[in-house]
């Protein structure tokens, strides 16, 4: 009886480990949209030393891949007005030797390809800003100076992003961001072993087990929590295809997952291999730092 349950405890953290995995490769799925290209007309009218002035222009935004700085699923979009360079989003409508008169249309390709990822306009609208640039570097956009410079946004007639779906394209190497949800798969584990393993009755108080019951919770509120933070930074210079790389990003679930085994031994009856399975992660972890400055 005792062998069927030990078996079926391991067969859940085998699940459990399996689990962690397919969290890590489902969030790292990298998306790409159906619309790759589209076209924007856009108009903007303004008023400059009494003259009404209307820009009537196209900017195009396009797909060009899936990477990032950390997060290599990101989706990247460029853009670029007609007859500017890429990424040029400005209109220069005056200059003098104190400074420049600037539009800013603000077009940005994420978001008029409706990328749900995009991050514009959760606090500010979408619409042109009109600012003065001094030649010291300094940035006007108050009433006052734009006043004394004679200009005035009067109206503009802006698109809507369209509407995109994006479809698999490849699960991308893991980054930092899959530190913490495939650790609470772990902590999960953990917390159903402490609440449902009981302690055999026919036990008796050991030393080992005093001393595996104090790393526990070293282990649990000090490594465990270093080698977190630790795996979530380590791709802070950027992302990091190193196999000791993607090892370290599942060192906290693993870490996690052994304190968890080791409750079981301890109350199984199995002290010592319960003192020592907890070592796996922080082993784990120093063995990947060490072997990471020789790559």
């Amino acid at each position: 009886m005792k062998s069927k349950k030990s078996l079926f405890y391991f067969c859940m953290l085998a699940l459990a480990a399996v689990a962690a995995f397919a969290s890590a490769v489902l969030l790292s799925i990298a998306r790409v949209p159906t619309v790759t290209e589209h076209e924007f007309n856009f108009s903007i009218t303004y008023e400059l030393n009494g003259e009404i002035i209307t820009i009537n222009d196209v900017y195009t935004a396009y797909y060009v891949g899936n990477g990032g700085y950390a997060d290599t699923k990101s989706r990247i979009f460029n853009g670029s007005l007609k007859g500017k360079p890429e990424g040029d989003t400005e209109y220069i409508i005056a200059e003098d030797e104190n400074g420049k008169l600037i539009i800013e249309t603000k077009m940005y390709a994420k978001y008029l390809m409706g990328d749900p990822d995009n991050g514009y306009f959760e606090d500010e609208a979408f619409e042109p800003l009109l600012l003065y640039y001094d030649n010291a570097g300094m940035v006007y956009e108050d009433k006052e100076t734009l006043a004394s410079k004679n200009a005035n946004l009067i109206s503009w007639d802006y698109p809507t992003p369209i509407e995109n779906t994006f479809v698999f394209s490849h699960i991308s190497i893991f980054s930092g961001e899959i530190v913490l949800p495939v650790s609470l798969i772990g902590i999960l584990f953990l917390l159903l072993t402490i609440i449902l393993v009981k302690k055999e009755n026919s036990l008796v108080p050991k030393i080992v087990n005093i001393i595996s019951i104090i790393l526990n919770y070293i282990n649990g509120f000090v490594a465990v929590p270093f080698i977190t933070f630790a795996a979530i930074i380590c791709d802070i210079s950027g992302s990091n295809d190193n196999i000791l790389f993607q090892v370290l990003y599942f060192v906290p679930v693993i870490a996690i997952l052994c304190i968890a085994v080791s409750v079981y031994l301890r109350r199984k009856g199995f002290g010592k291999s319960s003192l020592m399975v907890q070592f796996v992660g922080p082993l784990l972890f120093s063995l990947a730092v060490i072997l990471s400055n020789f790559i």
